[in-house]
């Protein structure tokens, strides 16, 4: 059983849903219910991105308005990519995929991805 669940007025009337049932609702074309998911998970990202915004307090170029805004597309990505067979859970699948976005709006990027320029003609 996840750490948040979906409560109240959904989409299917007031039935109660763990995260991964509703991610994968939400994969199986059911769009709508993205909103559902990000509201239990909010609360979960608020914190993660505050913590990232202590890490890089020095960083005026990113609030922590802007890691929030970026957790909708963590959330975008949770859903297309969970699957409750190989992942340990939705919670931890879902702080991977903000550290990812986190990463992009806070402009970190790999070994790797510094070898290739940033931009190309």
């Amino acid at each position: 059983m996840e750490l948040f669940k979906v409560f109240g007025n959904n989409s299917f009337g007031g039935v109660l849903m763990t995260n991964e049932e509703l991610a994968a609702a939400i994969k199986a074309e059911k769009d709508a219910l993205i909103k559902e998911l990000w509201n239990p998970c909010k609360g979960f990202i608020i914190q993660q991105a505050r913590r990232w915004k202590r890490a890089w307090a020095q960083r005026t170029d990113f609030d922590v308005d802007d890691l929030v805004q970026s957790g909708y597309f963590a959330i975008c990505a949770v859903v297309k990519g969970f699957d409750k067979e190989k992942c340990h859970s939705f919670i931890s699948y879902l702080d991977l995929c903000l550290k990812t976005e986190f990463s992009k709006v806070a402009g970190c990027r790999t070994a790797a991805q510094m070898k290739e320029p940033i931009t190309t003609l």
